[in-house]
């Protein structure tokens, strides 16, 4: 079966089946919101970057309560696209050569020599100080910078690793990068704080520099590097280029969460997103300058047999531990990086101190690929996206049943048959009501019961008259 045919069938068997899921599916005004659809163009398929307030409305973390509808009313398929899996960026590391430049030497061209050297395979470019040899260091002069000559690999780097020799002295300090071709000319490519601190038993080392790359295939032959805030017999003692093999191009959205309250049992921080975002990266915020904590976190895993249904075994479970800090020296400040997890999907999270200050106004950060809305412009516009009916649980979620074969986001994306849409303002529809379940009335469950064991006394009835009906013709 070819894609296109593929493609046909995905587009013709809702057709086929309209009327079978709208009698299956809720009527939109059954759930709690809604959001008007509005695309870019025509297409067959429609994708919608889902926001944060879609999640903060639905009542299932795997947003199955999440349907759309068209303009007669008719629920039309649709699908939740996860993100593709960010792929991970394998670097290449290149030796760089230093010559270091001390006070009274210039960086212009009349005050260094290029030295040109051809052979029958290659042509070699080198940079050489006019007075002094480059590992020559007049006691009265002062190390200023360093100019990197590129050689054979005359390109921008994605960034710089650095390496200094060892020393006690914690530092904090800031480093610049400025590239050109002809010693005269310098842009600024690359800026950044650099540290070594050894803190209450903590290493915190900051040695990579990232350049930025403007778009306009720059190509420098020099760096220069020069710095601020560290002591004045501080030096390089070797510089690595980094270049990625590809970049990653994903869009990623973040939530920076205040604590809504604290644990008893362990003091922890409590956090709600009111909503189950799908989170891969997680960080803390710490008030003020020269803190630094070890915390773990935790978020909060709950299974329930249906909808509605007393919590079975909820509890706390660490997803995450570290270092963080926030740290500075000077004007240069060194903030703790996010840590990465495995996907997690939960709406309440804890930040617990495991080592340092336990009363602390700081602030969780959580960061994350938004989910994708896929779905058939089956039927008239304009189109309505609606959440929000915690009663599609104890129904087997009829709106998950709307999209069929998993791979039709990639054979469309192939065929170009899908149209970017944004979703207007949230309205109320049936309300916040229906993100409760409603528990049927006592009266309601009696009759439930009554009707199981009528039945039940009913069929037991017709097995003995059949057995009885049986021996009678066996006897006669």
């Amino acid at each position: 079966m070819t894609t296109l045919l593929k493609i046909c069938i995905f587009l013709a068997l809702p057709v086929l089946f309209a009327s079978l899921q709208a009698s299956e599916l809720p009527d939109a005004d059954d759930y709690a919101y809604g959001w008007a659809v509005n695309p870019d163009r025509a297409a067959d398929l429609y994708q919608i970057q889902l926001p944060l307030e879609v999640y903060q409305s639905a009542t299932d973390p795997a947003l199955r309560d999440l349907g759309v509808y068209n303009r007669a009313g008719q629920p039309v398929p649709r699908g939740i696209v996860r993100p593709a899996e960010e792929r991970t960026v394998a670097e290449t590391s290149v030796p760089l050569v230093l010559l270091p430049l001390y006070s009274g030497q210039d960086t212009h061209a009349q005050s260094l020599n290029l030295l040109v050297k051809r052979n029958a395979e290659e042509t070699t470019v080198s940079l050489e100080s006019f007075d002094q040899p480059s590992d020559f260091r007049q006691p009265d002069k002062k190390l200023t910078s360093y100019i990197v000559d590129l050689g054979n690999h005359p390109q921008l780097f994605d960034a710089l690793d650095l390496v200094w020799p060892e020393s006690n002295n914690s530092f904090i300090g800031h480093l610049n990068v400025h590239g050109s071709d002809d010693l005269q000319n310098w842009r600024l490519i690359g800026s950044g704080s650099i540290a070594f601190l050894s803190r209450d038993g903590e290493r915190i080392e900051r040695r990579r520099i990232n350049l930025t790359d403007n778009g306009e295939n720059d190509r420098y032959q020099y760096l220069r590097l020069t710095w601020r805030d560290v002591s004045d017999d501080w030096s390089l003692a070797q510089v690595t280029g980094i270049k990625n093999s590809h970049h990653v191009d994903t869009t990623r959205e973040s939530l920076k969460l205040a604590p809504s309250g604290r644990d008893k049992a362990d003091g922890g921080y409590i956090f709600d997103t009111s909503g189950p975002i799908l989170v891969d990266r997680v960080g803390l915020q710490l008030p003020g300058d020269n803190v630094t904590v070890r915390a773990s976190i935790y978020a909060w895993s709950e299974t329930k047999a249906v909808a509605g249904a007393r919590a079975i075994n909820p509890h706390w479970r660490r997803v995450a531990s570290g270092h963080f800090y926030h740290l500075r020296g000077g004007g240069n400040a060194i903030i703790s990086d996010s840590l990465t997890i495995p996907l997690q999907r939960f709406s309440r999270w804890k930040v617990v101190i495991d080592k340092g200050s336990t009363d602390l106004a700081l602030h969780l950060e959580l960061g994350w690929r938004p989910e994708k809305l896929l779905f058939v412009a089956q039927g008239e516009g304009p189109f309505q996206v609606v959440t929000g009916r915690a009663a599609d649980a104890a129904e087997g979620f009829p709106q998950q049943q709307m999209i069929s074969d998993a791979t039709i986001h990639q054979l469309a994306q192939q065929h170009n048959l899908i149209g970017s849409a944004e979703l207007a303002a949230r309205i109320e529809l049936a309300g916040p009501g229906r993100l409760q379940f409603a528990d049927p009335p006592l009266w309601g469950r009696w009759l439930i019961w009554a009707g199981l064991i009528g039945g039940v006394m009913l069929v037991g009835f017709m097995a003995l008259s059949l057995i009885r009906e049986l021996k009678d013709a066996d006897q006669s």
